[in-house]
């Protein structure tokens, strides 16, 4: 009887599964292992858990709470058991020097690395020399844009053939406009429980640190307010720690505002606050890979400026 086909996923390991406080990356990666045919056994690792799915029984578990290397033999570790032996694919995301490491522990089986970005191929975080042996174990690198697609292959000609773009996805059945009476009165009761009602809201999705250009938000509500605009900030992500520069100058753009900080929204939370908006602002500072909260915004029905 021929084995099952299975498919590990690897995250970075620094952030846990949604619902806990992830990042895109663990995000990307939650959806595209339940996405996966029910045919497929599929294992998904990342900060403290460790999800999967056999013969269509699905099973979570504790992983230790390792980093660097230490995920990385944990990992190892877990798929030389008897369940998911030599998995047939084993996926990394966005950590290349990860697929160099269990390259060498499965050197049979054939790795795939995806990129979110750029950030881990820079020569900050990996010398040209290590990024050419990765890129070149790699059986293929799936990005998530053309941009980032455009980015490698011009630092890295020869892996052209390697490269394929596959965009991130939104589940439609989650993120929808307000389609029936029930949206709309949650978007009222959302609107109600965060500010007043009457006002127009402008959202803000992602980490709350200067790359996202947070601070532009706020100096645009700003601007808007005293222009007359009867409007109001709503900020859904973890804020800086108290006492940091970036925290100090939030502060001072955000004194006396119409501005909400929401905290950490989780995932099945997050499709009402966009519904609850009026416009979403990505007010970045420097290129997104792809940018997956403007998608979120215009599968729910609001423009994204």
């Amino acid at each position: 009887m021929a084995r099952r086909f299975t498919v590990s996923l690897v995250a970075p390991g620094s952030a846990p599964l949604p619902p806990a406080v992830s990042t895109s990356v663990e995000i990307y990666l939650y959806d595209l292992w339940r996405a996966l045919p029910q045919g497929v056994d599929a294992s998904l690792y990342a900060k403290r858990v460790v999800l999967k799915r056999t013969n269509r029984r699905e099973t979570q578990s504790h992983l230790h709470n390792v980093k660097g290397k230490g995920y990385l033999y944990t990992v190892a570790h877990d798929l030389e058991n008897l369940t998911l032996r030599n998995p047939h694919v084993i996926q990394v995301d966005n950590r290349p020097k990860a697929l160099a490491y269990l390259k060498g522990r499965f050197p049979a089986t054939p790795l795939v690395l995806g990129m979110h970005s750029m950030t881990f191929l820079d020569a900050t975080k990996i010398s040209h020399a290590d990024a050419v042996a990765v890129l070149q174990q790699a059986q293929r690198i799936v990005v998530n844009s053309h941009f980032v697609a455009k980015q490698i292959i011009r630092q890295h000609p020869y892996a052209r053939d390697r490269v394929c773009v596959i965009h991130p996805g939104v589940d439609i059945n989650r993120f929808h406009p307000c389609i029936n009476p029930a949206d709309i009165e949650q978007r009222e009761t959302t609107r109600r429980q965060y500010f007043s009602g009457n006002k127009h809201v402008i959202l803000y999705v992602g980490r709350v640190i200067e790359r996202k250009g947070v601070h532009i938000a706020a100096a645009t509500l700003k601007s808007l307010v005293e222009s007359g605009l009867n409007a109001e900030l709503w900020i859904a992500g973890t804020k800086p720690m108290p006492g940091t520069p970036y925290a100090r100058l939030l502060r001072s753009l955000t004194h006396r505002m119409p501005v909400r900080f929401l905290g950490y929204v989780d995932r099945m939370e997050l499709p009402k606050i966009y519904r609850a908006a009026d416009a979403l602002i990505c007010p970045s500072q420097r290129p997104e890979a792809f940018g997956l909260v403007n998608l979120e915004a215009q599968a729910s029905g609001i423009p994204v400026v």
